[in-house]
């Protein structure tokens, strides 16, 4: 209306924000916090608490302050500090201060505030870069190594509220790394080996990666019940490359994929694929890599495995 006239004059008169009263009840600063809506909306809640110190949150529908608190504690954090408010301002107002676990127990109203803290939040210049091999618990399982997965991960164009699979997580290392760079997103760590499932689990636990799903099964059972991925990276496919690619493509045309290989078979079956499915933007690249190791006063170059790293885009219009 004001572009068209200026006839009218307007005092916009706001009133406080829930945020804000909050806040003054429990004497702490306001401007600091990360703020997020559960309205009617999709909210990666689990990611907002793994980056930031502090997360307010208007609760609303099936996200009332105890069903979060009970993926809280599934994600292992239900030790965190949490507050709830509910019926701000009126006579029945309550306001409770409990640990996460303690709060899954209990029951509110649908439209209540939160505030969740984090001192354990990660600096999200973690991201940034790339995590050392010795960092990682190993064990006897594969890993991807440093540089290939730095290669790798910048392949797949990450973007900071994705969703991503990581198919044949192996160690969980490209899970984590990806996870470093997904703020606002998630990634599903997809791993049939039992033994290596555990070191996953533990990986998550010590960087405190907890936007990491881990789904201990073989691909691509279970994929349709995830949410359609922005990007994938296949490290092992238990020989099921095609029927995994078929089901993502299925749940996202568009899809980016990157492909790791060793074996020479492997390369050409994952071009096979990418040739039958009409992938666009194929690159093939080849990584090989030499470190020093101390041989008493001198130093020799080891080599490492080579390996090819396939990437592509699917085609939206693939018939």
């Amino acid at each position: 209306m004001l572009s068209q006239s200026t006839q009218y004059y307007i005092e916009n008169i706001p009133a406080i924000s829930s945020l804000q009263y909050f806040c003054s009840k429990l004497n702490i600063p306001w401007d600091d916090k990360k703020i997020m809506s559960t309205h009617g909306r999709s909210t990666n809640i689990i990611s907002a608490i793994m980056f930031n110190r502090d997360v307010f949150l208007l609760t609303g529908g099936e996200f009332t302050p105890d069903i979060i608190c009970r993926d809280m504690c599934r994600k292992n954090l239900g030790h965190l500090k949490v507050w709830v408010g509910e019926n701000l301002s009126y006579e029945n107002e309550r306001i409770v201060q409990y640990t996460a676990e303690i709060i899954a127990r209990m029951k509110f109203d649908s439209l209540s505030v939160m505030l969740i803290h984090n001192p354990d939040a990660i600096d999200k210049d973690m991201g940034l870069r790339s995590i050392k091999d010795d960092e990682f618990i190993t064990g006897n399982t594969p890993m991807t190594k440093s540089e290939v997965r730095t290669v790798s991960v910048g392949k797949m164009n990450l973007k900071c509220g994705l969703t991503v699979y990581d198919i044949g997580a192996g160690t969980g290392s490209v899970s984590i790394e990806a996870a470093m760079k997904l703020t606002e997103g998630t990634i599903y760590a997809i791993e049939k080996d039992k033994d290596a499932c555990e070191l996953v689990k533990r990986n998550i636990e010590k960087f405190k990666a907890y936007n990491i799903e881990l789904i201990e099964e073989n691909a691509p059972h279970r994929l349709e019940a995830l949410p359609a991925p922005d990007s994938v990276f296949i490290g092992g496919s238990g020989g099921n490359l095609d029927e995994i690619l078929k089901a993502v493509l299925a749940k996202n045309p568009c899809v980016n994929i990157v492909i790791n290989a060793i074996a020479l078979e492997s390369l050409n079956e994952a071009l096979r694929c990418m040739d039958k499915y009409k992938f666009e933007s194929v690159e093939i690249t080849n990584i090989s890599v030499s470190k020093a190791k101390k041989a008493g006063p001198y130093h020799m170059m080891m080599g490492q495995n080579p390996i090819y790293v396939i990437s592509g885009k699917g085609c939206e219009h693939l018939d």
